[in-house]
């Protein structure tokens, strides 16, 4: 039988009124051969938000309260996914047009209005300069701030964004989140010692305060080689040594995929299967470490399990090597776990590819996952949740943190 290349969940998108309303939902397979099929009775379908609507064994979904639920379907491999919307009696509701200060904030509102919420006013100038200190510095403003701050009788969007670009870029600022990517690097003095992880944070930290491109700062760790002691971003293999766990990191830092659910079978709730585990993870099975002569007799580590290593490394990518997948006991090649239009130079290494194609702009999870995590840092809660965990099976919020006018810090 024609194996199933893709399912559509149908109505699209749909919303439901009244609560306690229900909504049948319909799956439809396509086929190898381009027949189209109902398979609604043997598909698995599932509520991302059961507080919101629950659904039968039958594909019906029941409202419970206003808000929205993502609706994810799998069949056979494939998967699709839509969003029910509760609205409820909302027959009071009349749309105030907030005021927007840009792009993000229209689309904020957009959905405001189709949800018919009425948002809360713009924060206060005295709010403002405590939260936007806070977000971007880690820092709360000092009194003589404060007051400055406040007598200062300009507009408010003109003082705003003229304090926002003093905080950007200045000391405090470097340091804040020069210490976010070093808990993000997993910066160890067990793994790097005290000179190694003293360099890597202060390779970190220049990366910071020249404001290096996203994309740039990703290629280069990714595809760093050399000793950790001269190119002090290769500390990243020094730290996690297996392919299956560098991959793993990798991709749940970078795209915020989390692979290892896929380990040892199909992903449950998402389209990760568990060969992509092992093909994505042979871009990694190359990558090799030696002693670094600098290190002379030091050593990092050692366990009555796990023997001492140098104390600097160097990575280099190996002409052979690769990974064994667990259930097939075969070697498997590496293969990208899903498209995209990526530029890498012909001799380009493996990591070299894997990290063009992290950073492509057509990465559909890599710009996504970065955004998510900046905004979940700066309003306490991200578009999705946890800020490191995109799927299809989860709703997305443009929620706001105690008022209007936060999306500019």
């Amino acid at each position: 039988m024609p194996r199933v290349t893709a399912i559509e969940v149908f109505p699209k998108n749909p919303t439901i009124q009244s609560l306690n309303a229900k909504q049948q939902i319909r799956v439809v397979a396509t086929y190898a051969d381009g027949i189209n099929r109902d398979v609604t009775r043997e598909a698995y379908i599932t509520s991302g938000n059961t507080e919101v609507a629950d659904v039968s064994r039958t594909a019906v979904m029941t409202a419970i309260r206003r808000g929205e639920a993502p609706v994810l379907a799998r069949f056979e491999g494939a998967y699709a996914a839509t969003t029910l919307t509760v609205m409820g009696n909302r027959d009071e509701f009349v749309w105030k047009q907030p005021d927007t200060w840009g792009r993000i904030d229209e689309l904020t509102a957009a959905k405001w209005q189709r949800m018919k919420i009425q948002p809360s006013g713009v924060c206060t100038d005295a709010e403002f300069i405590r939260r936007v200190q806070l977000d971007l510095t880690g820092l709360p403003p000092t009194s003589e701030q404060v007051r400055a701050f406040l007598a200062d009788d300009r507009d408010s969007r003109i003082k705003r964004s003229e304090l926002i670009d003093q905080l950007i870029g200045n000391d405090d600022f470097i340091e804040y989140w020069t210490n976010k990517w070093a808990d993000l690097l997993q910066v160890n003095r067990k793994y790097l010692g005290p000179e190694g992880s003293a360099a890597f944070r202060q390779w970190i930290r220049g990366e910071v305060a020249a404001n290096t491109p996203y994309h740039d700062f990703v290629q280069k760790i990714i595809t760093a080689d050399g000793s950790n002691k001269d190119n002090h971003a290769a500390s990243y293999y020094k730290i996690l040594r297996d392919p299956a766990d560098i991959m793993e990191n990798t991709t749940h830092l970078f795209l915020g995929v989390r692979f290892n659910c896929n380990k040892c079978h199909d992903h449950s709730f998402e389209r990760w299967t568990q060969d992509q585990y092992y093909e994505t993870a042979a871009y990694f099975a190359r990558v090799s470490l030696k002693k670094d002569p600098a290190s002379g007799d030091k050593k990092i580590g050692g366990t009555a399990v796990e023997g001492a290593k140098p104390f600097y490394e160097i990575v280099f990518e190996n002409d052979k090597g690769e990974v064994t997948h667990e259930r097939t006991g075969q070697q498997t090649p590496p293969e990208f776990p899903y498209d995209c239009n990526f530029t890498a130079p012909e001799d380009a290494s493996r990591r070299q590819q894997l990290a063009a194609w992290i950073t492509s702009a057509d990465n559909q999870y890599s710009a996504k996952s970065y955004v998510n995590r900046l905004w979940g840092y700066l309003f306490g809660v991200g578009i999705m949740e946890p800020i490191d965990d995109l799927r299809a099976g989860k709703r997305c919020r443009n929620e706001r943190r105690g008022g209007r006018g936060k999306s500019r810090s």
